[in-house]
């Protein structure tokens, strides 16, 4: 017995990539399963080629998935520093003010001297 039409995303050859797809077609891939007579070693090699070639799409995701991952903590870091260096830059600038505002209160007690 060949892969049956029952999902033709399955019979397609390897189940999409999209992971809430992917619920969809193990469990049908699990009905092709339990519709396939074990006697049947074409059907049973028809379905074990299917789930190999599925294990690498979804290895495959997963590598991109963690690189999107390593993205996105990249600018994570990048943002975390550029905030690190406005924030101190704003700090700076905090005190130049007070300097300066305190500054005229304190020339007359200079000039006092």
């Amino acid at each position: 017995m060949a892969l049956s039409p029952a999902s033709s995303d399955a019979t397609s050859g390897t189940l999409s990539i999209t992971l809430a797809r992917m619920t969809g077609e193990f469990l049908d891939f699990a009905n092709l399963l339990a519709d396939t007579d074990p006697a049947d070693t074409v059907a049973i090699a028809d379905l074990e080629a299917l789930l190999d070639r599925s294990a690498e799409v979804i290895q495959e995701k997963a590598v991109a998935i963690a690189a999107v991952i390593r993205e996105f903590e990249a600018a994570a870091e990048i943002a975390h520093a550029e905030a690190e260096r406005i924030a101190t830059h704003a700090r700076a600038a905090r005190s130049r003010a007070v300097w300066l505002r305190d500054l005229p209160a304190e020339e007359p007690r200079a000039a006092r001297r």
